[in-house]
Parts: C-alpha cells; structure tokens; sequence
C-alpha cells in the first residue's frame, strides 16, 4: 500500500487517497458478495430442509386421509346423461 501510494502521489497528486479508498472499499465489497452468497446459500438449504420435513408429511398425511374415504376397486362409469357429447370429438 504505502508504495502504491507513493506511487499515486507521484502520478496525480490530487487524487491519489480517493483512489486508494476506491481500491480498499472494492475489496471490502467483494468481501461482503461473498459472505452474503455463503449466507443465501446456508439460508436457502436450511428453508429447503425445514419445508421436506414440514410440508410434505402433512401432504402425506391428507392423501392418507384422502385415500381411506376413497372405495376400492374398479367402478363402472355411469351412464350418459343429458349433457353428454354427440360425438367422438
């Protein structure tokens, strides 16, 4: 740091600690993108998880429950009523 700064205040003396900063407040912002993708990722796989063992048991428990109000078997169609279709098509 202290030879890049010498050598900025050589070049452009004017600009040289906003240019630093620049360069300091880019690394710390690359920092924190990567924190918080480790971190979206982390929360996105903890949410997935919690939803497998939360939601789909109570979806298996109504189809169970579906299931057991349902008659076994085949069962004939009943016959064609009065909205029924003239044709095939």
């Amino acid at each position: 740091m202290s030879y890049t700064k010498t050598q900025l205040a050589r070049m452009d003396p004017g600009r040289n600690r906003r240019t630093l900063w620049g360069a300091r407040a880019g690394r710390l912002w690359r920092a924190y993108l990567h924190v918080a993708g480790a971190l979206a990722g982390f929360l996105g796989g903890v949410v997935l998880t919690a939803q497998y063992y939360v939601l789909l048991p109570s979806f298996a428990i109504l189809a169970k429950r579906a299931e057991r109000r349902e008659s076994l078997g085949w069962h004939a169609a009943s016959a064609p009523g009065r909205g029924a279709l003239k044709s095939q098509y």
